[in-house]
């Protein structure tokens, strides 16, 4: 055997998978309803968003200027 899943398996799990889809299916229309009688909240999601992408940007400084630093003086403890 070559370590994959044999034919059962395969049936098996796409059946799982079909019945997860139609048990999830009426709570994601319901979700879907729900969120288009909702009042409209962009500051909500651009704050955090524009969080994480300053922080990112920060962290991506800090590395690059260790880097930078680590090919100028060659340190013991740079690889």
């Amino acid at each position: 055997m070559d370590g994959g899943l044999s034919t059962w398996e395969m049936i098996a799990l796409g059946a799982v998978a079909v019945i997860v889809i139609f048990l999830f299916v009426p709570g994601l229309k319901k979700i879907q309803e729900d969120s288009q009688k909702a009042e409209k909240d962009w500051k909500g999601v651009l704050l955090p968003l524009g969080a994480v992408v300053l922080f990112v940007i920060l962290l991506i400084s800090i590395v690059w200027r260790f880097e930078i630093f680590c090919l100028s003086i060659k340190p013991f403890h740079c690889s």
